[in-house]
């Protein structure tokens, strides 16, 4: 019994959170320079993700003395091979 009136009692509160927040919600949703923030903030979220990606293929995140080549999988022996290959590329 405590429970359906804990519950009606958050679903009472969430009635009166939303009468009060909803119009404002609205209003700053209206608004024409925080949906072109958002906008633009969603058209970049795609090169993030990208970007995101070639950096952990770049630099690996293993640690190479912890790992042993013989009994790693492919996917290990690989990201290791990568990262040797990446430092290579920047100590010359």
């Amino acid at each position: 019994m405590a429970r359906v009136k804990g519950g009606e009692m958050e679903s009472k509160f969430l009635e009166k959170l939303e009468k009060v927040l909803l119009p404002i919600g609205s209003k700053l949703g209206n608004q024409k320079h925080l949906q072109a923030i958002s906008v633009g903030m969603m058209m970049t979220l795609a090169l993030i993700v990208v970007g995101s990606l070639f950096l952990i293929v770049a630099n690996p995140p293993i640690n190479l003395e912890l790992v042993d080549p013989n009994t790693s999988n492919i996917f290990l022996q690989f990201m290791e091979y990568a990262q040797v290959f990446s430092f290579c590329g920047l100590t010359a």
